[in-house]
């Protein structure tokens, strides 16, 4: 008896810390056939995550995929795209934006929460987010992008204010920001990695370490030793495709640090992963030229991209031949929602 109870514990220990694939019951979506695991690494190493304290690339892409914002950035066109946001609206001065609310939106599982499960996003954890964004503190240093813009900013960053008046609740879904002035790039602003939303509940328990949001992965394992960083599906994540496919495809994406490039390329080479991102032309020829094999013909395992040319240095992303729909370009964004990987499961990777 003692025997089986100690191989239950270790049944539910083992799916505790390797499945990404746990349901939910509140899914209104159906799962696309093919989910797996996506590996990449960084060069450097991770930094704060929390929002508004971004300073790396890495620690800018990593927030992109757990945490999400009003409106997103399409990486490949740089357009703007709907987010926690579903539609909005531009008055005819261009200085009062109207933003109408996804009402499905659900933050992570989390023991910040009552009965540690995600509740649902509301118009004031947007307010609470916007205002934080806004307010003077050493562990943040975002503001002076937004306290000009925003109508009421500036007195409540100087303590002249004790509410931003240009931030305002219009009823349960929508929300109505006023600006000082006309600017074409507002929401280009709030696209940005330090305008996503996250839970006063989360703030107030975790203050900057937090990592609870609403976005399409959650932090299941931090990086240590050579452990890589993992990230799982959120299951109640609320964007889905064009056929009702639950989004994102991906169970799991595993995340390598301080890997030199070099290294990256014999990973890649060797299996060990599916993607390598922004890789000089210089070192890409060279490696082109001594692993040709590997890109050419119908067994070609690997791919290369091109990263949308948005700086003087043009580069290349180097992927696995079976990797479809991956958007990265050469500033350092990323969108992994809609890609498919079909032949890789965090169970089979050690």
């Amino acid at each position: 008896m003692k025997s089986i109870v100690i191989i239950i514990i270790f049944a539910y220990v083992l799916t505790t810390f390797l499945s990404c694939t746990s349901t939910t019951t509140d899914e209104i979506c159906k799962h696309h056939e093919n989910a797996g695991t996506l590996r990449y690494a960084e060069s450097g190493n991770l930094s704060s995550l929390f929002p508004l304290t971004i300073n790396n690339a890495a620690s800018q892409r990593i927030v992109s995929l757990i945490h999400e914002g009003l409106v997103t950035l399409d990486p490949l066109t740089l357009s703007i795209k709907p987010g926690i946001a579903d539609t909005w609206r531009v008055d005819t001065s261009e200085k009062e934006y109207r933003f109408f609310i996804n009402t499905h939106v659900y933050f992570h599982d989390d023991p910040c929460f009552e009965k540690e499960k995600g509740r649902k996003l509301t118009i004031d954890d947007i307010i609470y987010s916007l205002t934080l964004l806004c307010t003077k503190s050493e562990n943040n240093q975002a503001a002076e992008s937004f306290i000009d813009q925003i109508e009421g900013a500036k007195d409540f960053y100087e303590n002249k204010a004790k509410t931003i008046k240009g931030i305002i609740k219009e009823n349960d879904s929508t929300l109505l920001i006023k600006l000082t002035k006309p600017n074409p790039m507002f929401l280009h602003f709030l696209a940005s990695s330090s305008a996503v939303i996250f839970p006063k509940e989360a703030f107030e328990k975790y203050s900057k370490n937090l990592t609870t949001g609403v976005g399409p992965f959650y932090i299941k394992q931090f990086a240590e030793a050579n452990k890589p960083m993992i990230l799982c599906k959120n299951q109640k994540y609320f964007k889905t495709d064009a056929n009702g496919n639950c989004l994102p495809y991906l169970d799991t994406i595993k995340i390598y640090f301080n890997l030199p490039i070099h290294e990256q390329l014999a990973w890649i080479k060797e299996g060990k992963l599916d993607v390598v991102m922004n890789v000089d032309n210089e070192t890409f020829t060279n490696f082109l030229e001594q692993n040709i094999q590997m890109f050419e013909g119908k067994n070609a395992s690997l791919k290369a991209l091109s990263g949308s040319n948005f700086t003087s240095v043009q580069t290349q992303h180097i992927v696995k031949n079976t990797i479809q729909n991956i958007k990265i370009n050469d500033i350092n964004q990323i969108d992994f929602r809609e890609t498919k990987f079909s032949t890789d499961t965090i169970s089979a990777q050690k």
